[in-house]
């Protein structure tokens, strides 16, 4: 697994949507997620997001599926608004966020690799 470390100021959090992707075929498949993970005194806290969604397949009769997704800011707002999490304060709790992407196709090479966004508190 390639692993590569990026580093990101809050304005990301605004500006960017997660992105779920899934391909399916025959012949192998692609896939893509994100996990973000709030890190406070008390460890890391796993956000749950609303990624924009994309999985379809090769296969006939096989449907579509898309999803358009919220920012990471407000996937954060909402899980801290929350009763368990009102203590919290977004601003300054430093965010990262976890990118696979996977792709395993007959007669190409499989790439297996995780990006680690950093998002300083702030």
């Amino acid at each position: 697994m390639d692993v590569r470390i990026v580093k990101e100021n809050r304005k990301y959090l605004e500006e960017e949507i997660p992105l779920h992707e899934e391909w399916r075929g025959e012949g192998g498949h692609n896939f893509y997620s994100e996990l973000c993970l709030v890190i406070g005194n008390n460890g890391a806290a796993n956000v749950p997001l609303t990624p924009k969604v994309r999985v379809g397949s090769n296969y006939s009769h096989s449907e579509l599926i898309e999803q358009e997704g919220e920012t990471y800011l407000e996937s954060l707002q909402k899980y801290f608004e929350s009763d368990i999490n009102r203590d919290y304060k977004v601003r300054n709790l430093p965010v990262i966020i976890l990118r696979r992407s996977y792709s395993d196709w007959v007669g190409q090479d499989m790439t297996d690799e995780l990006e680690i966004v950093v998002v300083e508190g702030g």
